[in-house]
C-alpha cells in the first residue's frame, strides 16, 4: 500500500507541470467538458502526454537493491 502511494506521488509530481498540447499546425489544444454543478460546458486545456521514463530508473534501482540485498529504511 505504501509503495502504491509513493508511486502515485511521484507520478503526480512529474506530471503536474506538463505543458499544453499543440496541434500539428502549432495551435494550442482545448476540449469541451460538461460541468454538472454549472449545468454548462466549460473549456479546458489539453495537456501533453505524460513522461513515464522514471519507471525504468525505478525498476533498475529495485533490481539492483534486490540483487545486493540492501534495504531502504
Amino acid at each position: 500500500m505504501e509503495a502504491r502511494l509513493r508511486l502515485a506521488a511521484m507520478d503526480h509530481n512529474l506530471a503536474v507541470d506538463r505543458k499544453q498540447a499543440k496541434t500539428s499546425a502549432g495551435t494550442l489544444k482545448f476540449k469541451l467538458e460538461y460541468s454538472e454543478p454549472a449545468q454548462a460546458y466549460i473549456v479546458k486545456k489539453v495537456k501533453s502526454h505524460k513522461d513515464w521514463s522514471f519507471r525504468k530508473e525505478l525498476l533498475a534501482a529495485i533490481k539492483d537493491r534486490c540483487c545486493t540485498g540492501t534495504h531502504i529504511r
